[in-house]
């Protein structure tokens, strides 16, 4: 008999997802709770991949309304994937109905001022495609709901097994803790090399996110920064990592800024140009 978690079996392609950071051990004092002698300071920023079943069971949690435990962890920026089941627009928002084989979840996208939607890209948001979806879950009316940051067409349903593995991966790390590490070997060295030109040089990750360059974490630490209530402007993020002394080009940082966008780190305000980070 196949062996089920958060109601798919393991072995189904039905959910698509990335940019997870890996968490260590629970009970450490980590982005992911910290341990019981800890748990009155302030709520942590988390970044997971769940599926709808765990946000519908998701309990309330005593930090806020609006703060829910996943695993006994609080959870704050989150993905989901699934298939659009249903879509609703009106004057102020774009409502999705997504169904990830677990459950259907409404998440809830708010137009600007002008009742334009912010993203180009929702005129691909149609019935039956697959979306990947980050944001925070709301309750109202006794009704749980997503208010989303940044939503993303899945293209390569790779995407569908890996969020599948990184929702069992985390549920197993957040309850059962982390795997014993591996047997120390002995560890291959690299020649040397020295970078050419005098443009950026990045280097393979950025602390704390697996997947992210150098260049990208400056510029999430710039976005992290003081910016105005309406998200910075590219073109400012740029002016700042310049005065940092940073040999960067503008189409580098717009790049990057696309990057975390997709990653689910940034998403945009007012415009395609100005961004905020999604955890502050």
């Amino acid at each position: 008999m196949a062996e089920h978690f958060g109601g798919f079996p393991l072995g189904a392609s039905q959910f698509a997802g990335g940019g997870f950071v890996p968490s260590p051990a629970p009970g450490a004092d980590n982005a992911y709770g910290g341990s019981a002698q800890k748990a009155s300071r302030p709520m942590s920023q988390t970044m997971r991949d769940v599926t709808v079943r765990q946000l519908i069971s998701a309990e309330s949690s005593a930090s806020g309304d609006n703060v829910f435990k996943v695993d006994g962890v609080e959870l704050t920026t989150f993905f989901i994937v699934g298939r659009i089941v249903n879509r609703m627009d009106s004057n102020t928002t774009l409502k999705l109905k997504v169904d990830d084989g677990t459950g259907v979840m409404e998440v809830v996208y708010f137009m600007d001022g002008d009742g334009d939607l912010v993203n180009p890209s929702s005129r691909d948001w149609v019935v039956n495609s697959y979306v990947r979806v980050c944001g925070s879950m709301r309750l109202q009316d006794q009704q749980k709901s997503m208010m989303v940051f940044n939503i993303k067409l899945v293209k390569d349903f790779n995407e569908v097994t890996y969020h599948n593995l990184q929702c069992i991966f985390q549920h197993l790390h957040l309850t059962k803790g982390a795997a014993a590490p591996p047997a120390a070997g002995p560890q291959p060295v690299f020649p040397a090399s020295v970078p050419a030109g005098g443009g950026y040089q990045g280097a393979a990750s950025a602390a704390g996110h697996g997947d992210m360059s150098k260049l990208q974490g400056d510029v999430l630490s710039v976005y992290s920064g003081a910016i105005p209530d309406t998200g910075l402007h590219v073109d400012e993020a740029f002016s700042r990592l310049a005065a940092r002394g940073m040999h960067i080009t503008r189409q580098q940082v717009v790049n990057a800024v696309e990057a975390l966008t997709n990653d689910g780190l940034l998403y945009s305000t007012t415009d395609d140009h100005h961004h905020k980070p999604t955890a502050m």
